[in-house]
């Protein structure tokens, strides 16, 4: 009866977490699914803000033959509705200044300065949309990298593409003004976007899908290099037929392969998130599958143990023999406990493996909270349903003893700081004495050393109303350790010390009812210390406390530990660089939570951060006022670090800068380098490479 009444105890609260697990990982998906809607629909409006930029710039020439005027009116106006439609259906979207561009647009009366501001205006349009949408993200990398290329860089180097091939075809037919400043403009925009392309594609091309994308801006880079060595700009303004008809014929070929540029990495990033979208669904429907079938087998496994248990009761009840009544039911013990704890304690691994995963991506404060409450039940059903599958292992041989390295002192010292708390609600004292032991790194299983102990000083704890519980560990000869536990406690009756260390017994009936419990861990405790060659003893005087004790042999460890040493490097530095004054350090990064990051790290020093939120910013704060160091963040808006450096650098060709960015590969670093930084930390920042480089380049 004791069995069944374990068995579906576990039985309630199995089905007790599922179902809080399946009702937390379902709101999980069901947020996930909510996000990449989101990023789809923004991917659709910057589709169609695409579309409207490029036939912008084609309704801007004049002199184009392909289409006509009114043809291209027609594809504005189509596109123009689109946009209203998309900001009906999620409402994030609209811009009160972006569509009053719009409805002026569709009066078709612009002038070409007009049509450029637009351009500029769809840029930031672009820039607003990723954020609204979400496209931008860290989860999948691959996506990260292709939407920073879809909402920065693609529009606007498609853009100023075609602006320069509209001028120079104006300038074909003879008209007769000067774009030499649009024309320098846009074509610098080309070059700096496609350099940020190339290095976005390049981060990306590991991936099948993307290859082709690398392919198109190498035929890209390729015509975009020969551009530049083979126009001359002079003759193309003084109407040299030879130059402008070579630069329209590389610009054609330019502006074809980055439409197909475009159109090929719009398609990767909807073809992506329309299958994170049919694998989320498919998720849901997987995890109802999973999450049913584990229940309905628990329920099952509980169903056939109960008929299971009945049938041997019938049976023992038969059975004339009170020699083969106890046989019998020590038989099906020992087999039930096995197939049960393994067959339940299976599913419930995979159910705590799967939070815990979970507990790693990012999820909310309120998530994290509950998340970690679910996994704190689990890990307790773990272990009631862990002691009764080493009990099975035990008797069928299969427990295994663990023997590494360790620390002594460490372990004693968890298990103390463990039970301190619950001893002082006791008003107990819990005291620990070490005698006769030089070298505490030793060589043994420290899981199932702490296993015993803990069990020890639990039932200490539990059977103690006043005093204290008091560990003694002592060294002997021969590498033996003895581990002592006595108590003040209720102590244990003569007739009862026999039968102590047997399963799920406890000394009587009264103390089950008083203080609960299986009966396991005294159990496990004396087979564990068997295990491990050792001998365990008690004794007790009934009122007056008990003393729980055993002895293993654990060989000395011939290494040293170096976290100690370490520790001492780190607090060095952080020392040194707390003496460093008067010292100003501007810190290029546009992440909020970057900033606050590098405050907290800094902030028992006497340094002063002054922060800038772009590299543009970070270059007028330099010119009004001189710094010490200067940390700076490679990918930012407005100007990246790379190009805030170099500028930086024509004004003062001393002051340190650091570069600070997650990209992490040996060419980022080079190119870090090469920008005139003068060295590269990757994110997340190491606290003591962050010190080491500081001291290098400030002067205490």
């Amino acid at each position: 009866m004791k069995v069944l009444v374990i068995f579906f105890t576990i039985y309630i609260i199995a089905i007790s977490l599922i179902t809080t697990v399946h009702f937390h990982l379902s709101g999980d998906y069901r947020e996930q699914v909510t996000v990449t809607k989101s990023e789809i629909r923004g991917l659709n409006y910057l589709t169609t803000l695409y579309k409207l930029g490029i036939n912008v710039a084609t309704l801007n020439n004049k002199n184009n033959t392909t289409l006509n005027r009114e043809t291209l009116q027609e594809k504005v106006l189509l596109n123009i509705e689109n946009l209203f439609t998309l900001q009906k259906k999620d409402p994030t979207y609209i811009n009160p200044d972006f569509n009053k561009k719009l409805k002026e647009l569709k009066q078709f009366n612009m002038t070409n300065q007009d049509y450029y501001d637009f351009l500029d205006f769809i840029g930031l349009e672009n820039y607003r949309i990723g954020d609204v949408s979400k496209l931008l993200f860290e989860r999948d990398r691959k996506i990260y990298f292709l939407s920073s290329l879809a909402t920065h860089y693609m529009p606007e180097y498609l853009i100023s593409t075609l602006v320069n091939h509209n001028i120079i075809q104006e300038l074909q037919t003879g008209t007769s003004f000067s774009k030499e400043t649009t024309f320098a403009e846009q074509t610098k925009l080309i070059y700096l976007s496609s350099d940020e392309i190339y290095a976005i594609i390049k981060e990306v091309a590991q991936y099948k899908d993307s290859t082709l994308l690398l392919n198109y801006m190498n035929s890209i880079t390729k015509s975009l290099k020969s551009l530049s060595q083979n126009i001359e700009i002079d003759k193309l303004f003084k109407g040299d037929a030879n130059s402008i008809e070579n630069y329209l014929k590389i610009s054609h070929k330019i502006l074809t392969q980055s439409y197909l540029l475009n159109d090929t990495y719009m398609e990767i990033i909807a073809n992506n998130l329309n299958q994170r979208l049919d694998k989320l669904k498919d998720d849901v429907i997987f995890l109802n599958i999973v999450l049913s079938s584990i229940v309905l087998l628990i329920s099952l496994l509980f169903l056939y143990a109960y008929r299971l248990y009945r049938g041997r009761e019938k049976q023992h009840q038969n059975l004339i023999l009170e020699q083969e009544k106890t046989q019998h039911a020590l038989d099906f013990r020992s087999q039930f406990l096995s197939n049960m704890s393994h067959e339940i304690r299976t599913p419930l691994n995979a159910i705590v493996g799967l939070i815990r995963v979970i507990l790693k991506t990012e999820v909310t404060q309120k998530q994290s909270d509950i998340l970690n409450k679910i996994n704190s039940a689990g890990d307790l059903l773990l272990g009631v349903i862990n002691d009764i599958l080493d009990i099975a292992k035990i008797e069928s041989g299969k427990l295994q003893i663990d023997i590494h390295d360790f620390d002594l002192k460490k372990v004693i010292t968890d298990i103390q700081d463990m039970f301190t708390a619950r001893a002082q609600e006791k008003n107990l004292q819990l005291k620990v004495k070490y005698e006769n032991i030089d070298n505490f790194n030793l060589v043994g299983d420290a899981l199932r050393i702490s296993q015993i102990l803990i069990n020890f000083i639990n039932n200490a704890i539990k059977f103690t109303n006043q005093g204290e519980i008091f560990l003694l560990v002592t060294g002997g000869l021969n590498n033996k350790i003895s581990f002592e536990v006595k108590d003040s406690g209720i102590g244990i009756k003569e007739e009862h010390m026999q039968t102590l260390f047997e399963e799920f017994t406890q000394a009587d009936m009264d103390t089950t009812r008083k203080y609960g419990g299986t009966g396991l861990g005294l159990a496990i405790s004396k087979n564990l210390v068997e295990l491990m060659g050792g001998e365990i003893n008690v004794s007790s005087k009934y009122g007056v406390g008990s003393t729980f004790s055993f002895t293993i042999e654990l060989a000395q460890s011939k290494n040293s530990n170096t976290d100690e040493l370490k520790t001492q490097k780190l607090d060095e530095l952080e020392n040194r660089v707390n003496q460093l004054k008067n010292i100003t350090i501007l810190v290029a990064e546009d992440n909020k939570m970057n900033q606050s990051l590098l405050v907290m790290l800094l902030e028992d020093s006497q340094l002063t951060l002054e922060f800038a939120k772009d590299g543009k910013v970070a270059v007028d704060m330099f010119k009004h006022k001189p710094y010490n160091l200067i940390l700076m963040d490679i990918q930012m808006p407005n100007m990246n670090g790379y190009e805030a450096t170099r500028q930086i650098r024509d004004m003062n060709a001393s002051v340190p800068i650091i570069a600070l960015s997650a990209n992490v590969m040996q060419e980022d670093i080079e190119k870090s380098l090469a920008s005139g930084m003068n060295s590269h930390l990757a994110k997340p920042i190491d606290i003591e490479k962050l010190y080491t480089e500081l001291l290098r380049f400030l002067k205490v």
